[in-house]
C-alpha cells in the first residue's frame, strides 16, 4: 500500500506556494524574483509539486517536453 506523501487535510498548492520566496527589487528595482530553492530542498513539497504537474496534464496528449 502506498501512503500519500501529503496529508489529505493539506492543500498541495498551499504547501508549494508557502515555500516560494519573493525577493523584491532583485536583480533590479521593480523586479519580483521568485526563489524556488526552498521548494527544491523539501522532498515532500517537491513531491507535491510533481503531483500537481501530473494531475494538471494527465489528460493531455504531450508530444514533446523541453527543458534547460
Amino acid at each position: 500500500m502506498i501512503m500519500p506523501i501529503i496529508p489529505s487535510h493539506q492543500d498541495p498548492m498551499e504547501i508549494v506556494r508557502g515555500l516560494i520566496r519573493t525577493i523584491p527589487d532583485w536583480p533590479k528595482p521593480g523586479v519580483m524574483f521568485r526563489d524556488i530553492t526552498p521548494l527544491l530542498q523539501d522532498p515532500r513539497a517537491f513531491r507535491a509539486l510533481i503531483d500537481i504537474f501530473v494531475y494538471r496534464h494527465m489528460r493531455q496528449r504531450i508530444d514533446l517536453v523541453v527543458g534547460i
